[in-house]
This record gives C-alpha cells, structure tokens and sequence, in this order.
C-alpha cells in the first residue's frame, strides 16, 4: 500500500494530502500479485466494499520470490 501526495477525485478535482490533515479522501494505491482468477473473485467482493475503486490490470514478471522460513526453520 502506497499513499499518494495527490490524485483526482471521483468529480476529477485533485486531491492532495497535507501533513496535519486528518482527511479520509487521500489517494491511496494497493498493488496486489495474483492470479487472473482470483484477482477477478477479489474484485467482485472489493467492488461491494469501497467507493471511488479505480482498478488497473497489468501483466507482472517476478524476477525473485522470497519466502518467510517458518517457526524453527533455518532460512
């Protein structure tokens, strides 16, 4: 998650965050890596959940993957 100094708004007015601003409409990116199939299964309950959701769909290549070792496990 990402929170933006400005973006447009659902009315295309620009937003921009200040720093004592207690303010809930500042811009906020969610980069999510999944698949095709589950993304789309995430869009529909997300699409419920918020308002103002603008989704952009782009092909990802993972160039390295690194997993958390699990509890007693050496990394």
């Amino acid at each position: 998650m990402t929170a933006g100094i400005s973006g447009f708004g659902q009315t295309g007015n620009v937003h921009r965050r200040h720093p004592v601003s207690l303010s809930d409409d500042v811009p906020v990116e969610v980069a999510i890596v999944e698949s095709p199939e589950r993304l789309d299964e995430f869009l529909v309950q997300a699409g419920d959940l918020v308002e103002g959701l603008l989704v952009v769909r782009s092909p990802v290549r993972v160039v390295h993957q690194r997993h958390r070792p699990q509890d007693g496990q050496r990394s």
